[in-house]
């Protein structure tokens, strides 16, 4: 009732969020889709047209267009400001869908030149104006949170990804980097990773989590610590590639993260421990908190890959792949088909029920979705991204094949449900009746 009464007061219009969230949905029909028609490929290695397609549609067009949306909504929320400007939010989308349909399409087609250039300059200039917004919303806030500083920091780190980002594409061109451009690609990978993705979920997670298990455990030194190795481990990480060239110490910076990332998960586990929902957890709270578990996967694989030998090029590419699955395939995309459920019922129900509070009976946000379907897309997931990661590290093409056609029909599901959420319609509902002896039916 809290985030409720909160997000009513506080939450910009549905037009500025919804456009993202029914744009990740359809992004993410189509993502599956070509990872299907293209299976072969994640037989091979991961710097080629369709792979470098299919990471940047998954990154940009499903995890990070859904993220913005649902950052617009919940910034008021969690940080308990009115949204600083409604006019960025939505230049931000205007921006962001454009670019990224010129850089996949280029991707794609491997055409590099202006519509390649042209998108990434779209994205970066719609990263800018989110980061402006984020910025200026979380001003607003006298309560400095660990909530606000993640998320803060999420976004600055995002826009260093974004500028890399870009100088790669214009480098593919001209060649000015001064290293090989994998060297650099893996950089840009890791600061959107760890930067973007995982320091915004787990900042916005602290908050929602306990709000959604109505638990009393509220983040902090377990969050602060988690936000402090992550950022140590990226600055020292920037510092080693930059100024001393070096790959070497990697490992060190992604064993920083683990920890903190394992002192979070426990930060969870004893939120779930005091929570007054934990003996009735709903369907997209059970995909959440299993998307906490999945999380740990890329750090076991790229344990493996510091520890291979110098020759092993072979397993190099078959577990550096392996390990960008896990993560935007895996723990993103885990917590966003949770996520989604939670917050987007939310937003339509207070769109089309807030004036009726106390007038009338009203269904509850999660009468706005199925939560049949939510089960579907959520075994339908699991199972397809076990046999796609399998099949990747075994390179067995058959199994990559039946992972894409589980995933497929996950985004089939998961299309349809925020289809009925979006365009449901309030019914005509009898009004209570007052009496002086209250309020009855």
């Amino acid at each position: 009732m809290a985030m409720m009464s909160l997000g009513t007061q506080k939450a910009p219009s549905p037009s500025v969020v919804l456009p993202y969230y029914i744009t990740a949905a359809i992004v993410f029909f189509v993502l599956t889709l070509l990872m299907l028609i293209t299976s072969g490929s994640f037989i091979g290695h991961y710097f080629q047209p369709h792979i470098l397609t299919i990471t940047h549609l998954a990154a940009l067009g499903w995890g990070t267009m859904i993220i913005f949306g649902a950052s617009h909504q919940l910034l008021p929320v969690v940080m308990e400001v009115h949204l600083f400007s409604e006019k960025l939010a939505k230049w931000c989308y205007f921006l962001l869908l454009p670019g990224v349909l010129f850089l996949t399409t280029s991707f794609w087609f491997f055409a590099v030149g202006w519509t390649m250039e042209l998108g990434a300059l779209f994205i970066l200039s719609s990263i800018v104006l989110y980061v402006i917004n984020v910025y200026r919303t979380a001003k607003q806030n006298e309560k400095w949170t660990i909530t606000s500083e993640c998320i803060v920091t999420a976004s600055w780190w995002l826009l260093l990804t974004a500028i890399l980002g870009t100088l790669l594409v214009f480098n593919l061109k001209y060649a000015f980097f001064p290293r090989e451009h994998l060297y650099y690609l893996k950089i840009h990978a890791h600061l959107g990773m760890a930067g973007w993705f995982l320091l915004m979920i787990m900042g916005v997670a602290s908050r929602l989590i306990p709000m959604f298990l109505l638990s009393h455990h509220e983040p902090g030194r377990a969050v602060r610590f988690a936000y402090y190795c992550i950022n140590a481990a990226l600055i020292g990480f920037m510092i080693m590639a930059f100024l001393f060239n070096t790959e070497k110490y990697w490992p060190v910076f992604a064993l920083m993260v683990l920890a903190g990332m394992i002192v979070y998960a426990v930060f969870v586990k004893r939120t779930f421990a005091k929570g007054v929902r934990t003996k009735k957890v709903d369907m997209p709270m059970k995909v959440t908190l299993t998307a906490i578990g999945i999380m740990f996967l890329p750090f076991i694989l790229l344990l493996v890959i510091a520890l291979l030998p110098a020759y092993a090029t072979e397993a190099d590419i078959t577990f550096s792949l392996a390990y960008g699955i896990s993560i935007l395939g895996g723990f993103i995309t885990a917590i966003i088909l949770g996520q989604t459920f939670k917050t987007l019922p939310f937003i339509v129900w207070m769109n089309r029920y807030k004036k009726l509070i106390g007038k009338t009976k009203i269904p509850l946000p999660r009468d706005l979705y199925r939560e049949s379907l939510v089960a579907y897309q959520f075994y339908s997931y699991l199972t397809g991204y076990i046999l796609l990661l399998t099949g990747v590290l075994t390179h067995i093409h058959w199994l990559i094949t039946i992972g894409c056609i589980g995933l497929l029909f996950t985004a089939v599901c998961y299309n349809v449900n925020v289809f009925i959420a979006v365009t449901h319609k309030v019914k005509k509902i009898p009004e209570l009746k007052r009496t002086t002896d209250g309020i009855r039916n």
